[in-house]
């Protein structure tokens, strides 16, 4: 007999697609209640489960444009302030909830999302502030309106005369980007590169001509010195 072993973590994607339990099931499932076995792997304890609301079967032939409505609940939290949202009926990991252990599901209680409120205004820009104060302009009582380009999930704007629960940093500019911490800690850096040996210092000297006589031999990958003036 052969000896099978299996190596690796075992996969999270343990069910079936939700179209074949849907087309085995009275009315399409409506009403039924199903989880995925990622998120109950991933957060073992907390209650997360979809129930069906509505669904609108396309008969394609791989059964992947069907729309299917559910009520999500994600660790024990109202997704989309209770309100029916799509989910993808394409993910290998669904599994049915049997008729005996719905009311564990039925019961269950879930909170309502937190509501965030997000500032409408936002100070000045740093470069406008600039112009303002050169031209003899009060920045600090200035505000812009802020636009959000995304669709505010748990989250609404404030409006006059509310405070918002969230505030932003926009004194300078967000940098998004990993190169700023490149320049942080700079002077740590100088003492470190003080420490190294010589020889050492000549050993990375050579290995750094060393690959660029390399790339010179490599076809399409010809380095060239930058004239001097």
């Amino acid at each position: 007999m052969p000896t099978v072993k299996y190596f690796g973590r075992p996969t999270q994607q343990q069910g079936k697609y939700l179209w074949d339990l849907l087309g085995n099931l009275k009315n399409f499932g409506v009403g039924r209640i199903f989880v995925r076995q990622m998120e109950v792997a991933e957060h073992p304890g907390e209650m997360s489960f979809y129930k069906v609301v509505s669904v609108k079967p396309a008969m394609d032939e791989k059964h992947v444009k069907e729309e299917v409505l559910c009520e999500r609940v994600f660790r024990g939290v109202k997704m989309e302030r209770g309100r029916p949202v799509v989910v993808n009926p394409k993910i290998q990991d669904w599994q049915l909830v049997p008729k005996s252990m719905e009311k564990l599901y039925v019961d269950f209680k879930a909170v309502d999302p937190t509501i965030k409120k997000l500032p409408s205004l936002l100070n000045v820009p740093p470069l406008m502030k600039e112009i303002l104060a050169g031209n003899k302009g009060n920045a600090d009582t200035v505000k812009v309106p802020y636009k959000y380009d995304e669709e505010l999930k748990n989250a609404v704007v404030a409006s006059e005369g509310e405070k918002p629960d969230v505030t932003f940093d926009d004194s300078a500019p967000r940098l998004h980007t990993t190169s700023r911490a490149l320049y942080e800690n700079l002077e740590e850096f100088e003492k470190v590169l003080a420490e190294i040996p010589e020889d050492t210092k000549e050993e990375m000297i050579m290995g750094r001509k060393l690959f660029r006589e390399f790339l010179d031999k490599v076809e399409g990958h010809a380095t060239h010195e930058i004239p001097k003036k």
